[in-house]
């Protein structure tokens, strides 16, 4: 799960990252891959992780 979970995160990051540096429509695709990407990670993501996460936003508001 941890392996599945870090895929997606590196797939996300680098959608995110050549969507950033392309001005074609290929870069708004890839910046939708990159947001689809981003929050299945965070489904996925090990629950110590989702909980650092949490409290990071409860701190932060």
């Amino acid at each position: 799960m941890l392996l599945f979970f870090l895929v997606l995160l590196v797939i996300g990051l680098m959608a995110g990252y050549i969507s950033i540096n392309c001005s074609d429509e290929i870069g708004s695709l890839l910046g939708l891959l990159s947001a689809i990407s981003l929050l299945t990670s965070l489904v996925f993501a090990p629950w110590p992780i989702q909980l650092l996460l949490l409290v990071h936003l409860i701190i932060k508001h």
